[in-house]
């Protein structure tokens, strides 16, 4: 799995763990609000990709924000829920999340802003009502 900071400049993940698990906790945000940030930053991602690899803007499709990061949420869902349990511990969610996000966002592009605010999002929930157990 590789991570690239907004220059293409590849991140070392052990490193973005540990400084997002020793980070201090932000409110968690709502549901709507983490949607809304999902689909942004896979549109600024998706543009930064597009820009790298100079596809220019006739490749550039029109983004739903909401629907995007809907579907961003659903599959962080269905991965974190896959493989970590009612006790699962915030270094586990971690974990889960990163990995999740990496296979989601274009280029794997990372955000720790994002990953902090999933992560404060499950936590608050409940890893249990989260997944629906």
């Amino acid at each position: 799995m590789l991570l690239h900071d907004e220059n293409y400049r590849q991140l070392n993940i052990e490193d973005i763990k540990a400084a997002l698990l020793n980070s201090k906790d932000t409110a968690a945000p709502t549901e709507t609000e983490l949607e809304q940030a999902l689909g942004e930053h896979y549109q600024h991602a998706f543009n930064l990709e597009s820009k790298h690899y100079e596809l220019g803007a006739a490749l550039s499709p029109a983004f739903d924000i909401f629907g995007i990061g809907r579907k961003i949420l659903a599959a962080i869902k269905k991965f974190v829920c896959g493989f970590v349990g009612p006790g699962a511990t915030r270094e586990e969610i971690i974990d889960a999340v990163v990995k999740a996000l990496a296979s989601v966002i274009p280029s794997g592009i990372f955000d720790e802003k994002i990953v902090r605010w999933v992560v404060n999002f499950i936590v608050s929930k409940g890893i249990g009502a989260f997944c629906g157990v």
